[in-house]
């Protein structure tokens, strides 16, 4: 038994209407695939600048805090005078008491 001539037609007919109508369904949502990869590159940035600014805002922190305390500053001013005093140390001092 053979199928209709009519039935045969209307599957052609579904069938053309898929395949001609799959490049519109792509370009109408092409757009709002593109909308949402942009919004999660968007997020990706805005993550990754956060954890960057969170990250020098503690290194910033931490070096301020390292110069400003006392301890530190005085071991640093120790051995800027200690280094002058060793230089002083070895060298002679000049003859300025020599009589003529």
């Amino acid at each position: 038994m053979s199928a209709d001539q009519g039935l045969i037609d209307s599957v052609a007919n579904d069938n053309t209407k898929v395949v001609a109508g799959g490049p519109s369904n792509y370009l109408s949502t092409l757009p709002q695939v593109h909308v949402g990869h942009l919004a999660a590159l968007s997020q990706i940035r805005e993550t990754a600048l956060g954890s960057w600014v969170a990250l020098m805002n503690a290194a910033t922190g931490s070096v301020i805090k390292s110069l400003t305390e006392l301890d530190a500053v005085e071991a640093m001013s120790n051995a800027v005078i200690g280094q002058q005093g060793a230089k002083v140390a070895q060298s002679t001092p000049p003859e300025t008491a020599v009589p003529k």
